[in-house]
């Protein structure tokens, strides 16, 4: 089975280098680098200035640009620091820092940094809401993560059956709606797979969870599911084992449970990221076979959601923006092997004249 899988893995690396070919080279065109050892990406995007800014477990959040490393909101409980961050994401001018379910402080630009200007209070339910991404669009904050919805009549307790994975306020803190809900049978350890969400055509968001190739296409007018739509999977795609995020109970926690959480994330074609850039909703996947990269980025056209190309490399994609994508080389640092430096390899394609 394992031979099999490869055969059909090279098979397909060979198909999709020949399609390349016809339709653009993807070529990296710019690198970043910088010393120092970062750790494990929680974030990333590009912001108006067209620099990244992106938040690491070891050396916390930063803006990085070809020439320098700017460091700012340092945890701590000062105006301009933060005690934690669930996610980070564009807000208007500047930028929003969920510190908590229910807090999130807007950053605006300041000289060459940013600095905290106001703080947004969300008007949150009384369960747990695990956050693991976000954006503001259509003047609405959309968060992506794990919130549980109790059975109706029933008493104030944690083993309820069914969880949102999309939550929507209002500008002002107001709970609009909760979204792409799933039953799962507690308890269980799903608290710690993430989910992401990206707005495109300025009408609609798309949610996805890591553990399916499958896009939730939300109405930002309606904030109804227009559309569930499972994606083309492509012939190397490993399925999630089950045993994965199952619930257990560590003696040593903090040693025992990142071991876990790698091996989940590594362990099967998990979502590392995903972006829309012009009129395509481009997936990163890991791709869990040996002898090929360790990503796949899968780009679907963004109306018609079909499989139109795939490119294999073995840099984490942070974020794209007009036809560039922003990878962190040889993968997440922190997880993945020879990401000591921080090099932001910058690429594009380019197509035949």
């Amino acid at each position: 089975m394992k031979n099999l899988l490869l055969f059909f893995g090279v098979l397909f690396v060979l198909l999709s280098s020949l399609f390349s070919q016809s339709s653009g080279s993807f070529k990296q065109i710019d690198q970043w680098k910088h010393e120092g050892a970062f750790g494990i990406n929680g974030f990333s995007f590009i912001d108006e200035q067209n620099r990244l800014v992106a938040g690491f477990a070891k050396t916390g959040h930063m803006i990085i640009t070809r020439d320098k490393i700017i460091e700012f909101a340092p945890r701590g409980e000062g105006p301009d620091e933060l005690t934690r961050v669930y996610t980070v994401f564009l807000y208007k001018e500047g930028l929003a820092f969920v510190e908590r379910p229910d807090k999130i402080k807007i950053f605006t630009p300041k000289g060459e940094t940013y600095s905290c200007k106001d703080t947004k209070w969300l008007k949150r339910g009384r369960y747990m809401h695990i956050i693991r991404d976000g954006i503001f669009y259509d003047n609405k904050f959309f968060l992506a993560g794990m919130e549980g919805i109790p059975p109706k009549g029933e008493p104030y307790n944690y083993n309820y059956p069914e969880y949102s994975y999309m939550k929507v306020y209002a500008d002002n803190g107001d709970s609009l709606k909760q979204l792409v809900r799933k039953k799962i049978t507690p308890p269980s350890l799903f608290i710690y797979m993430g989910s992401q969400v990206v707005g495109y055509n300025s009408d609609r968001v798309f949610v996805m969870l890591d553990n399916e190739l499958k896009v939730y296409v939300v109405s930002t007018k309606s904030l109804e599911i227009v559309k569930e739509v499972q994606l083309e999977l492509p012939p190397f795609y490993k399925k999630m084992p089950e045993c994965f995020y199952a619930w257990k109970e560590y003696k040593d926690a903090a040693r025992e449970q990142l071991i876990d959480l790698e091996t989940w994330d590594m362990g099967y074609s998990s979502i590392q990221e995903i972006v829309v850039d012009g009129n395509y909703l481009v997936v990163q996947i890991r791709t869990p076979v040996e002898k090929m990269k360790k990503f796949a980025l899968l780009f679907y056209h963004a109306e018609t959601l079909k499989l139109e190309r795939t490119v294999f490399l073995d840099d984490l994609l942070l974020d794209a923006k007009d036809g560039k994508y922003y990878c962190f080389a040889n993968g997440n640092p922190g997880r993945d092997d020879n990401t000591d430096e921080c090099i932001i390899n910058i690429y594009r394609f380019k197509e035949k004249k």
